[in-house]
């Protein structure tokens, strides 16, 4: 893939993660926070563009969509948070050469393991939440889940159509 149809498909992912984000959310009872499937996009920014790319889209999409929704505080957090998760997505999908069904929902549910946990973290020290931080974890896990299992789907539907395999000629 060229470097400019990555890029320009890095701006497409940016703008799919905050869209999903800013219009398909449900506030955390805390009211620090929410819950959207967003990260379904983030993993697939990774399969798609490659851990650098992936990374810069899934950082810009979620960030800007934690500032537009009026939650600025986490933002720093999130850029992070979610970069991490195309990185680990590439990697491991990558690992499973022939068995891409298979790699893609391993990829998810690996790639969103990390999330509950830095959130938390980030929560607790930084946001300095302290213990109430622990709070957010079970909802972080649902939307850790879902978004795990939508992009399982999705990268499955994905590679039954060869789709992917085309995408990634371009």
């Amino acid at each position: 893939m060229k470097k400019l149809t990555k890029l320009i498909l890095s701006a497409l992912f940016a703008a799919i993660i905050a869209v999903t984000a800013i219009t398909i959310h449900i506030p955390l009872p805390s009211g620090n926070g929410y819950l959207n499937v967003s990260d379904t996009f983030n993993i697939l920014a990774g399969i798609v563009l490659g851990p650098a790319y992936g990374a810069l889209a899934a950082a810009i999409g979620g960030g800007l969509s934690d500032i537009l929704l009026g939650f600025a505080f986490y933002a720093p957090g999130t850029a992070i948070i979610k970069a991490l998760t195309p990185v680990t997505a590439y990697f491991v999908f990558k690992a499973f050469k022939s068995h891409k069904i298979t790699g893609g929902a391993v990829a998810s549910v690996l790639s969103e393991i990390h999330v509950p946990l830095l959130y938390f973290v980030y929560e607790y020290f930084i946001l300095q939440y302290k213990l109430s931080a622990a709070g957010n974890i079970p909802f972080n896990f649902i939307q850790a889940g879902a978004s795990a299992v939508f992009s399982a789907l999705i990268i499955s539907a994905l590679v039954k159509s060869k789709l992917l395999d085309k995408i990634q000629k371009i």
